[in-house]
């Protein structure tokens, strides 16, 4: 950024939470083979060359160059980030591993969510190795202790090497979360919430009745992903609404959601927008405002995952929270 005279201008030092651990999220989709250290999209992508550790170094040393630029104020392709914070980064001893859809191993769904990009994947050949490879690799190379695990790569359940991934995972104890659809109940999941700290189950239900389930998720199966989440541990289960306008963009369907969560009784509920949806900015406004009294109401707690929210609607949410005390307790941000 340069001002009128021509003169680079440096920004005040900043730092990102993403950075502070190693992501490394590779995948093969609709845009080719790559991966990328960023979870928000702004990241640079890097073409994968088939060798996990040469890929894992690149992510790394990109990784290290960002954090000294944000450092020192030159912001790039983090610019208008709402995840930076001022100061410099420190580094902590943490090796975040994200899982992104696509890879082989982990390239089907047994829903067809309407917000999903990864439903028309063509390019799974070209990714040299899978999920279960980059299990193996961490197993091998990192202590447990200092690894998060975060499994979004389709639906694990009916991967072809589920059972390999979770007796890994079992064994190791990693912290972590599994992303699922919730329409098939997996032991050996029930088995990891049971027997590892620190590890949760991310079920996108995004309705309150079995009617809107079926329109976002293109699958008759509400009554099998309640059935689902009634026999796993309720504390270590997350479920999450995804704001998608035309579909569940009602306050009725809000309200339905949330008394059947409290009547479950989750670790937390989540509210995020459709990613791929970045209008109607006062109605999504509106209706987070109206989720989180409603939650309060329920004695239920909230996590926004705002990443996916416009940058307004992102900021005016949190003003929202921060000038209502009584919320701050129930409401918490993600990646916070």
């Amino acid at each position: 950024m340069r001002s009128e005279d021509g003169k680079e201008i440096i920004m005040q030092p900043k730092q990102c939470m993403f950075l502070n651990y190693n992501y490394f999220i590779p995948g093969a989709n609709k845009d080719g083979n790559h991966f990328r250290y960023c979870c928000v999209g702004k990241g640079k992508k890097f073409p994968t060359n088939g060798s996990i550790e040469d890929d894992y170094a690149e992510c790394m040393k990109y990784i290290a160059i960002r954090r000294e630029e944000l450092g020192r104020g030159i912001l790039g392709t983090c610019r208008d980030c709402q995840f930076l914070v001022d100061g410099v980064g420190k580094d902590k001893q943490q090796n975040s591993f994200i899982l992104n859809s696509g890879l082989p191993g982990g390239d089907k769904c047994n829903a067809g969510c309407i917000y999903c990009d990864s439903l028309e994947n063509k390019n799974q050949e070209k990714c040299k190795y899978g999920v279960l490879d980059i299990f193996k690799y961490v197993r091998g190379n990192f202590e447990s202790e200092t690894v998060y695990m975060s499994y979004a790569s389709a639906e694990i359940t009916v991967s072809n090497c589920c059972g390999e991934l979770l007796d890994i995972w079992n064994k190791t104890k990693w912290r972590g979360k599994i992303f699922t659809s919730g329409i098939k109940y997996c032991g050996e999941i029930s088995d990891l919430l049971n027997n590892a700290d620190g590890v949760s189950l991310n079920i996108s239900l995004d309705s309150g009745t079995a009617e809107t389930y079926k329109k976002i998720k293109r699958v008759n199966k509400f009554d099998a992903v309640i059935d689902t989440i009634n026999r796993y541990r309720k504390d270590k289960v997350e479920l999450k609404y995804n704001l998608i306008h035309g579909y569940n963009s009602e306050e009725v369907e809000i309200e339905k959601f949330l008394d059947l969560c409290a009547a479950i009784g989750p670790k937390f509920v989540c509210l995020s927008n459709n990613q791929n949806e970045q209008g109607h900015l006062d109605e999504k406004l509106h209706l987070a405002e109206y989720f989180i009294e409603i939650a309060y109401k329920r004695g239920i707690k909230v996590n926004l995952t705002l990443d996916y929210f416009h940058n307004y609607t992102f900021q005016k949410i949190k003003d929202y929270v921060v000038n209502k005390p009584y919320l701050n307790d129930i409401v918490k941000f993600e990646y916070k």
